[in-house]
């Protein structure tokens, strides 16, 4: 029981919401993708959970989107 390892949990974005909200600001998906420095196809990966964002990405997009701390914490599964 040692030995056994802990399993890796990698926390989920909450993609129709943070979708929601670009479509409040009126910013384009591209736009963030752009400012990320990734292409769009590689941010919607993100978006669907198939790659983890960056924790400067995340910090980037609350930015953008005006996002506080408690709404950039569960849009990005942060609060634990």
């Amino acid at each position: 029981m040692a030995n056994t390892p802990i399993p890796m949990v990698r926390p989920e974005v909450k993609t129709d919401a943070i979708i929601e909200r670009v479509k409040q600001e009126g910013i384009k998906l591209r736009y963030i993708a752009n400012t990320l420095g990734i292409q769009e196809s590689t941010l919607w990966r993100k978006l669907r959970n198939e790659t983890e964002f960056k924790l400067s990405e995340i910090v980037k997009i609350s930015l953008i989107l005006g996002l506080t701390d408690a709404e950039r914490d569960y849009l990005f599964s942060l609060n634990g």
